[in-house]
């Protein structure tokens, strides 16, 4: 795996856990007025990872994989993220990154462009879907850690 990858996964990683850390009354804090709380943009994190975790497995093992795209609106509101463990989601985002890692330092150059179909999106490589992986991380951890901080965020800041 790239160095450049490794090490953005790993930042990206680091943040997760600092977040999910953070004090009750400062994760039910949204991130702008009738947007997500920091839980539940936690909540999504870990299960947008497990989706991704899902699709690289594909991209490796199958032929002409096919990768269904997901309603994160209709996920929040249907997957329990208000009674959901807080540690039990820590130690699943750890343990996806964990093994994601382990695969991906295991693919050989050629099989980053294996690639799928994505059902929104059209074709996507090994390469871009990993890349995907620790910029979707990143981007909802901005709005975390706004909202921890009591700050408004927008797209761009």
């Amino acid at each position: 795996m790239n160095q450049d990858l490794r090490t953005h996964l790993e930042r990206s990683a680091t943040r997760v856990a600092t977040a999910f850390a953070a004090a009750p009354e400062d994760l039910a804090r949204a991130y702008a007025p009738g947007k997500w709380t920091a839980r539940q943009v936690l909540l999504h994190i870990v299960d947008v990872e497990s989706v991704f975790h899902d699709r690289l497995k594909r991209a490796l093992a199958d032929a002409k994989p096919l990768y269904w795209g997901i309603d994160p609106e209709r996920w929040t509101a249907r997957l329990i993220y208000p009674e959901r463990s807080l540690a039990i989601a820590a130690g699943l985002f750890a343990a996806q990154r964990m093994a994601l890692d382990e695969l991906l330092s295991a693919v050989t150059e050629p099989e980053w462009e294996r690639a799928g179909i994505h059902s929104e999106y059209g074709r996507l490589t090994l390469r871009d879907l990993a890349t995907r992986v620790a910029g979707h991380a990143n981007h909802h951890l901005d709005q975390v850690e706004a909202a921890l901080a009591g700050r408004t965020w927008t797209p761009g800041t």
